[in-house]
């Protein structure tokens, strides 16, 4: 049990842990891929050189490493590990040189290309788990920073009110009341003025809660190519309001 709370508590073991087990699925198949070539070569290297150890200096060594499939599937799966794989594989094309050809096709494509098929996989299901893991914090970051909107017009003495004037805007961020929007990216503290501005669209000199609500959500984070192009197109719409020409050069 303490074992899973540590897996809880460590954000990035726990994706690590998403990550390996989404990913066992395709893993499973990719290792019966593997496991079907090494059978192939299994069955070969068994009939062609177990069969005729005889054939062999060391007779004995021969049937240990190639002896029947199973035997032969070992030594093929200390081939994948590269675990002296050199030695075993002299032991054999000392007499038969060309077979030096199957031993490093079977590494170059079981050992090298699969294995790397392999990690590419898990790797890719890794980087997807960390996006979801990333969504899901934004998501949670941004109803918090609406629970926090909603606390502070319950805790204003205008909070009955629809609107605040400028006044009343500059009373709720004060110094020992932005920390928690520090903490989760959103800096109000000494750009009260420029926040106001962003909001006053009218510029009636009054802000309703929903529209301070709104601005904070849309403060936090980083600018995303959807936010340009919502920015593109209420300019145009601007500007053909402004012109009967349209509005496209103007906003080139």
């Amino acid at each position: 049990l303490r074992v899973l709370r540590l897996f809880h508590q460590c954000s990035q073991l726990m994706m690590l842990a998403r990550g390996l087990i989404d990913s066992m699925q395709l893993v499973t198949w990719i290792a019966l891929l593997m496991f079907m070539f090494m059978l192939i070569f299994a069955i070969f290297l068994t009939e062609f050189i177990g069969n005729n150890a005889d054939d062999f200096d060391e007779p004995d060594q021969i049937r240990i490493y190639y002896g029947g499939i199973f035997c032969s599937l070992e030594t093929l799966f200390q081939f994948v590990c590269l675990d002296n794989w050199a030695w075993i594989m002299r032991k054999v094309t000392v007499k038969y040189p060309l077979l030096s050809i199957v031993f490093d096709t079977y590494i170059s494509f079981v050992a090298f290309a699969m294995l790397s098929l392999l990690t590419g996989v898990v790797a890719d299901h890794m980087s997807e788990v960390s996006d979801l893991q990333k969504d899901h914090e934004e998501k949670m970051k941004t109803q918090a920073l609406e629970e926090y909107a909603d606390s502070l017009r319950r805790n204003s003495s205008f909070g009955d009110q629809e609107t605040m004037t400028r006044a009343q805007f500059e009373t709720i961020f004060q110094e020992d009341q932005v920390d928690f929007l520090e903490d989760i990216g959103v800096h109000v503290l000494g750009h009260q003025d420029e926040f106001w501005s962003c909001l006053d669209i009218a510029g009636n000199g009054c802000l309703s809660w929903d529209e301070l609500k709104s601005g904070l959500v849309r403060l936090r984070g980083d600018l995303q190519p959807k936010d340009m192009l919502r920015m593109r197109c209420a300019a145009e719409r601007v500007a053909r309001l402004l012109s009967p020409r349209g509005g496209e050069d103007l906003t080139l």
